[in-house]
């Protein structure tokens, strides 16, 4: 397989980029990704059945129905989780305390210059962001269950749920890969907004999309996430990037506020304010943001769905209370086939 990904990498080559930003030429890169580079999770997608009653299948393939069209749907918790998720919910709340009041602790024993260089050093420079769960390790692409501490554990329940599994699965085509689970915490600064603080594109896949999940009231003074409806839809343009920007320590081309306000009508630019448990569910090839903290905090759950094919693959290691916490079908969310 990888003889022939190499033939079809090297024909992909010979097409103008003009042909290669083609509707139809992105077609036919889905089609490869979920039936060449994807097709064990297409496989085992059509082999293996979800547990779902009727109701809950039509809600999610509603939501699934928003983020095709629109890129983002956003729900208050009563519509999304029950009652054993929102004790789970709680379990990751008391557990980011302890987390939070050491790391304040630590930035109050002025080592905070001593965090900033640290995350310039593993290449992931946001100085208003603390790490609750685990992000910097999927750096590593190699990941120990070994090192879990219970927070790992409880953020999987919820992004292992059936329901978003079943969701990815129905917006990607196959059955998704769990490429990142984490939580953050984060923070006003008195730096200049960088990094996922302006309007972005991801392009971790060929077809992806996130679940994010406020565990505290969020509103426009404490970082809301921010969308652009419908720009998952649209490839590069011409026209949008003679204004795209760099920030310091940001790999990917930026859109400044006037420029979007310039470019895209208010009805289709979101800010998502919301109450603990609001959960956004958004496909960041569209353009996003979290808006920079002007006071207090936002702790937030991170989910990302996408396919074993995706550069932000990684390899994982079980110990026994992984394959005693979850089934086999969620292991191999977690897992290449």
């Amino acid at each position: 397989m990888k003889f022939f990904n190499i033939i079809f990498l090297q024909i992909y080559r010979m097409f103008p980029s003009s042909v290669k930003q083609s509707n139809l030429f992105n077609f036919f890169k889905i089609i490869y990704w979920k039936y060449f580079l994807n097709f064990s999770r297409f496989l085992f997608l059509k082999k293996n059945s979800f547990n779902l009653d009727d109701e809950s299948k039509k809600k999610i393939k509603e939501i699934n129905k928003n983020i095709s069209i629109n890129g983002i749907d956003i729900h208050n918790p009563k519509n999304i989780f029950n009652n054993k998720d929102i004790k789970t919910i709680n379990n990751i709340i008391e557990l980011s305390k302890d987390k939070i009041e050491e790391f304040e602790n630590f930035k109050k024993d002025n080592d905070f210059n001593r965090f900033n260089q640290n995350l310039k050093n593993k290449g992931i420079y946001k100085p208003f962001r603390f790490d609750l769960g685990g992000y910097l390790k999927f750096k590593d692409k190699n990941i120990d269950t070994d090192d879990f501490t219970k927070i790992n554990y409880e953020i999987l329940k919820i992004g292992l749920k059936e329901e978003f599994l079943y969701l990815a699965s129905l917006y990607l085509g196959i059955y998704p890969f769990l490429g990142r689970f984490y939580a953050w915490y984060d923070f006003p600064t008195n730096e200049n907004k960088t990094s996922s603080q302006c309007w972005h594109k991801d392009t971790d896949d060929k077809k992806f999309f996130k679940i994010f999940i406020y565990l505290n009231e969020v509103d426009g003074n404490n970082g809301p996430f921010c969308y652009i409806k419908k720009t998952h839809q649209s490839k590069k343009n011409s026209e949008i990037q003679k204004y795209f920007k760099k920030t310091d320590y940001s790999t990917f081309d930026i859109l400044e506020d006037n420029d979007v306000h310039n470019l895209y009508s208010e009805r289709d630019i979101i800010e998502c304010n919301g109450s603990l448990g609001t959960t956004i569910f958004a496909d960041t090839s569209g353009y996003h943001r979290g808006k920079k903290l002007k006071n207090d905090k936002r702790i937030m759950l991170v989910f990302e769905y996408f396919s074993q094919s995706s550069n932000f693959n990684y390899d994982i290691k079980f110990n026994n209370v992984m394959n005693e916490t979850f089934s086999k079908k969620q292991l191999v969310a977690l897992s290449k086939i």
